[in-house]
């Protein structure tokens, strides 16, 4: 039977069940809202009639029980009345679950999260008890409520998260047209619109709250909105959704009381003292390290409102450690910045990182670590947030130098042993001499006693000492096995048993997970590596704790068991098995990046997989997901892994001799280059691109190459070796369109630098020409570069209509570079009288370049900065941001940029009162090396004298 009080109260079975009038429906409430409990007869009689006495009551109940046709459904017990209730027979309690599961996903599983709270929207049929009013309901009417509103925003947040403002845009503002003083829903709705290139409209969504909540209540917005609109300024990290990345609990956790106490302690006395002091819990594998810190953080979530941060270094197993800056992205990411915004030099990711944690409660827990220096960089420089960390090694280091604090995890004791047995088994454990003997076999460490737990479950009634008797013979066959005495003997006697004791299919599963170079993988890529459907062998494998729900949907093997499932996979099945499980796995994971599904999710797997799949035999599989992930990459600023995986590409289409595979493995790291400001290894791979596709005869690729070439020249101040690969691409007689429309955008930037800026125009005009009207993305380059090329020639006007259109297309696809790359645009409006558009302007691009650690782009924005400044009378930032473009473009080996930052120190020099020309100089021989018309203006101001 299923109950609804979400809406309208009603019962159904087979078909509805009947509930003529209010009294019915009122009865039937109350009962549900006590599921399973005995509710009083006064308080049933209060809620119908608002009177005590119970004379009336019977009857209601008995025409109750008539309807739901069960009379064991509601029952008369202890002064009143029970109704039964089965679990997931109530839409409440449905949707309690579905919220649950989902608010906990967010952090590491957005879409997931969506799935499971749209789920529990869909619950949803009104307000509670809509048809059954009654004061005793109240209570329970506004909590369901709140819950409503609570979840309904945790999916817009997980939404948002996925990348999906558009299409949530329309659905997110009725609902903030109905709660105008709900400031989440307020926010949300903001962020959509922002992102969807609606700023202006998202800013008249702040301001309309602020009025509401002002008048209504008296109040200023609080601090999440108040950060949103702060983001919407500035474009600094939006808090969309606070970080909520610990595993599950682990399940009948027993014991370690003394170590909770002693972990809570050590918290409060670092947050009493204002110093922080890492915590490291040490000991052997399988010792419930893992498990104590979850725990112990579940436990003490509420006193980290600002989030839980958590990853598995991978220190110990069968994968490579975990580097501290890909650690560092995750984390980045996690705290609300874009990964186009993320560092790539690993000491400012890290000095990124402490600023974000700076006087925010977060608790970082950093699992499984291998040395000091994997840990040390991941450290948050003030005394808010709590580190937990967890290593095999004693990490000797990070006690001497970084004050951690040292709790040495020791194995259970036997009462505690004994008791997390029973606690898993239940009454099977009532043979004291049987179960010390198993303790004992299982070394008191957790993970074993978990195992062979569900061992002794699965086992008739009977003597628990044949048991104990057949571990300690699996005992003495690995002990004859492993004469190097391994440590571990113990938990792989364990892992030997129970794997014997597994179905032929789950035991099959468990061989070839030890196949699966990732860290872990969901039912997709294990039904991929079984070549069946991998449902009842997954189950079976969690019911025996040799597989871990790490998040809902997906799963981990503790890395002991990782390592056994290599070794078992390697001395059972033969080659050919475990290749063709490679195969379907790796056509797995190419599947997913094609479809673009879950990219987020699986996105170490992708790398790992791409990075491997060529040193077993499939080279082209590393070529295909070097090519399906390629945008991904770049529009999620994934700049490691794109050099981790083109470099593999590039090994791959060598082994194959695939010069088109080889050509855009250089292509693509050559862009890396580019967007990392180092000009010359990106012009060197370039080449090395350029070549590959001459000698396949490939006029696509070609044309597109040259284009690239040339415009790394154009930066490097190679202007004639620019112009001539820029005027090959736009003369390849077999094309593109694309590839026009780029040789006609970059040539017509390289006059405007010139000077030409009539045929600098003529080739924008004629690129957008070429752009596909229903592609805005085609026209961003050509529309933005048109509006430098008008502000430098001093058309203020069309400069800021080509400049807006450029930033319009960026808000809408979420292009970060360009939202940087069109600073002129505030002195543009400054020039235009416009000077809280233009600040605004030049703020946003600031922010934006100094996130995303552009270099290229960070020249332009700072000496647009610079300029903007000067004219505004601040000298002092002037001459700051000059400087700083300076330095950028000194590193990147850029000369223009270099010229227009010394030129801009000479302006600023002269204003302050001294004197400019040295700086005039060096500008004007860079100018007159490069042949741009910027040498004629330096060389009146020398001639006029300072």
């Amino acid at each position: 039977m299923e109950f609804g009080i979400l809406g309208p109260v009603q019962a159904r079975g087979t078909d509805d069940v009947p509930l003529p009038g209010r009294l019915q429906r009122v009865l039937l409430a109350v009962l549900l809202t006590r599921a399973n409990q005995a509710v009083p007869a006064d308080v049933l009689t209060e809620a119908l009639w608002g009177e005590r006495g119970v004379s009336k009551l019977y009857i209601q109940v008995h025409r109750l029980r008539r309807a739901l046709g069960d009379p064991g459904r509601l029952v008369s017990e202890a002064g009143g009345y029970r109704l039964h209730v089965e679990p997931g027979e109530l839409d409440a309690q449905r949707f309690e679950q579905l919220v649950d599961a989902g608010v906990n996903a967010v952090g590491n599983d957005p879409e997931h999260a969506a799935q499971l709270l749209r789920a529990a929207r869909e619950l949803w049929r009104g307000v509670p008890f809509s048809d059954a009013d009654s004061p005793a309901l109240e209570g329970e009417t506004q909590r369901l409520t709140d819950l409503g509103l609570a979840g309904m925003e945790e999916l817009y947040a997980a939404e948002l998260a996925c990348g999906r403002h558009t299409a949530i845009v329309g659905e997110l503002a009725e609902h903030a047209r109905a709660h105008p003083l709900r400031e989440r829903l307020q926010g949300l709705l903001m962020l959509a619109l922002y992102r969807a290139g609606r700023q202006d409209r998202a800013l008249e969504v702040y301001r309309d709250t602020r009025r509401a909540l002002v008048d209504e209540l008296g109040q200023e917005p609080g601090p999440y909105l108040s950060e949103v609109h702060h983001h919407l300024l500035t474009g600094e990290p939006a808090p969309d959704v606070l970080p909520a990345q610990l595993p599950h609990d682990v399940s009948g956790f027993t014991g370690r009381e003394a170590e909770l106490t002693e972990l809570s302690e050590l918290s409060e006395l670092s947050e009493l003292d204002g110093i922080t002091r890492p915590v490291l819990i040490s000991g052997t594998g399988g010792v419930g390290k893992t498990a104590l810190a979850v725990h112990w953080a579940h436990r003490v979530r509420d006193r980290f409102p600002d989030g839980q941060l958590y990853v598995d270094l991978c220190g110990y197993g069968p994968d490579p450690p975990m580097s501290p800056e890909d650690v560092l992205g995750g984390f980045l990411r996690a705290l609300g910045v874009d990964g186009t915004d993320i560092p790539t030099d690993p000491a400012e990711r890290a000095a990124r990182f402490r600023s974000l944690l700076a006087g925010r409660r977060i608790l970082v827990v950093l699992d499984n670590a291998r040395t000091t220096e994997q840990v040390r960089p991941l450290l948050p420089g003030g005394p808010s947030a709590q580190v937990l960390v967890t290593s095999r090694d004693a990490l000797a280091g990070l006690v001497a130098r970084d004050g951690a604090h040292r709790i040495l995890l020791d194995r259970l004791s036997e009462p505690d042993s004994t008791s997390l047995l029973r606690t898993l088994a239940g009454d099977r454990i009532d043979d004291p001499a049987a179960t010390r003997a198993l303790v004992e076999r299982c070394a008191r460490l957790p993970l074993a006693l978990r195992i062979v737990a569900e061992l002794v479950n699965e086992r008739l009634p009977g003597s628990l000492a044949p048991l104990a008797e057949e571990l300690a013979d699996t005992q003495r066959a690995l002990d004859v096995l492993d004469a190097g005495g391994d440590p571990h003997t113990a938990v792989r006697a364990v892992f030997s048993w129970s794997y014997h004791k597994l179905p032929p299919e789950a035991a099959r599963l468990f061989r070839r997970l030890g196949l699966h170079p990732g860290h872990d993988a969901d039912l997709n890529a294990m039904t991929a590596l079984l070549d069946a459907d991998a449902r009842t062998a997954v189950t079976a494998l969690r019911r025996a704790h040799l597989l871990d729900e790490i998040a809902p949907g997906r799963y981990r093997a503790h890395d002991l068991l990782r390592a056994y499932a290599a070794e078992l996979a390697a001395s059972t099945d033969s080659a050919t098995t475990r290749t063709a499980a490679r195969v379907r796995l790796y056509r797995h994971y190419l599947e997913v990046a094609a479809i673009a599904e879950d990219l987020d999710t699986e996105r170490a797997n992708l790398v790992t997989i791409a990075e491997h799949a060529h040193h077993h035999g499939m080279p082209t599989a590393t070529i295909q997901l070097a090519t399906a992930l390629r945008r991904y990459f770049s529009l999620g600023g994934y700049h490691d892994d794109a050099l981790a995986v083109f470099r593999s590409s590039l090994t791959a289409a060598r082994e194959l001799g695939d010069l088109q595979a080889e050509g855009d493995a250089y292509r693509y790291i050559g862009s890396v280059h580019r967007r990392f400001g180092q000009l010359h290894q990106a012009k060197d791979r370039m080449r090395q691109a350029l070549t590959c596709y001459e000698r396949l005869g490939s006029a696509s690729s070609r044309q597109l190459q040259l284009v690239n070439l040339g415009t790394v020249e154009i930066w490097l101040g190679q202007y004639a070796d620019g112009r001539r690969h820029l005027q090959d691409a736009l003369d390849v007689p077999d094309g593109t369109r694309l590839g026009r429309l780029g040789a006609l955008t970059y040539l017509g930037w390289l006059n405007g630098l010139l000077g030409d800026c009539p045929t600098a125009v003529d080739h924008f005009r004629a690129a957008l020409e070429y752009a596909d009207p229903a592609r805005p993305r085609d026209r961003i380059d050509a529309e933005m570069l048109l509006g430098v090329t008008y502000e430098r020639a001093g058309d203020h006007r069309q400069a800021q209509e080509h400049l807006e259109e450029a930033r319009t297309i960026a808000f809408q696809t979420g292009n970060k570079l360009i939202q940087a790359f069109i600073a002129p645009l505030a002195v543009a409006y400054w020039r235009l009288g416009r000077r809280d558009a233009a600040f605004a302007c030049i703020e946003h691009s600031l922010a934006v370049a100094t996130r995303a650690n552009e270099r290229l782009v960070g020249m332009t924005v700072h000496n647009s900065a610079g300029e903007l400044y000067r004219l505004d009378g601040d000298l002092e930032q002037a001459l700051g941001h000059h400087r700083t473009a300076l330095d950028i473009a000194l590193a990147s080996s850029s000369p223009y940029d270099e010229a227009v930052a010394l030129q801009g120190i000479g302006d600023v020099r002269q204003e302050l009162g001294g004197d400019g020309s040295a700086y005039w100089r060096q500008a004007l021989a860079v100018f007159r090396r490069l042949g741009c018309a910027d040498a004629g203006v330096l060389e009146d101001r020398l001639a006029k004298g300072p």
